[in-house]
């Protein structure tokens, strides 16, 4: 499996000589030199090929890392990705394939594990910002990045390979949300992290909407979300230390 780089991510030589059984938690291979390059991981589907996708995030890591979990092998796949700090934190897995929104990064990305291709593609967004730290794959099986400092929600559509801004801009202010759930009716349910309110996001129409009480803006408050099996929005609530 991929661990993040805060921990140091290990790969390759132990892998291939162990083989991991199940229920069992270890880390393979050799420390690898340099710090954050990989902030999120997405396991792809048995039918697109398998294995767990590790998407660059540090300006040292060019490529998508691909981790065979039998083995521990791993194999960089796709060409060398535009350099950049910060490009990617949030990737699912959606239609075979799996999608990035960038973070620091000008463009989306798209992983086919089948074909072992990577790609950046989409509208163009000026670099930096932190523009997107969650996203979520809708009912109607787009991808949709969740605003953290960007003003307006991104769609992408595996159907048609595009990538764009939807939906009426978000009032000003940073920080603004760092998780969503997908609620069986299709929309996506927001809470705040720094905002002042929870969202409602309708993809059919892509409008959203303000929900629940008026907090201060600012405080860091939600970073997970689950829906309960009820169907209603159950928080997690986040703490900051002084």
């Amino acid at each position: 499996f991929v661990r993040d780089e805060l921990s140091q991510l290990r790969m390759e030589r132990l892998g291939c000589r162990h083989r991991m059984e199940a229920g069992h938690v270890g880390e393979v291979g050799l420390p690898v030199e340099g710090a954050f390059k990989y902030q999120v991981a997405v396991a792809a589907s048995s039918e697109a090929g398998g294995g767990v996708y590790a998407i660059p995030f540090a300006q040292t890591c060019e490529r998508v890392v691909c981790i065979d979990p039998e083995s521990g092998r791993k194999e960089e796949v796709g060409e060398e990705l535009s350099l950049g700090q910060a490009r990617y934190v949030a990737a699912v897995s959606a239609g075979g394939k799996i999608f990035a929104v960038p973070c620091h990064a000008r463009y989306a990305l798209e992983v086919d594990p089948k074909m072992k291709s990577v790609r950046e593609f989409g509208q163009e967004l000026p670099y930096g910002g932190l523009k997107y730290q969650a996203a979520v794959c809708g009912l109607d099986g787009c991808v949709y990045g969740i605003p953290f400092n960007a003003p307006r929600f991104l769609k992408i559509d595996p159907a048609t390979g595009t990538s764009r801004e939807v939906g009426e801009a978000l009032p000003s202010g940073g920080f603004k949300y760092m998780t969503a759930v997908v609620a069986p009716s299709g929309r996506i349910y927001i809470p705040p992290f720094d905002a002042e309110q929870a969202l409602e996001f309708d993809p059919a129409t892509a409008s959203w909407r303000s929900l629940g009480p008026s907090f201060s803006e600012g405080g860091q408050r939600y970073v997970a979300a689950v829906l309960a099996s009820n169907g209603s929005l159950s928080r997690g609530r986040g703490f900051s230390l002084p």
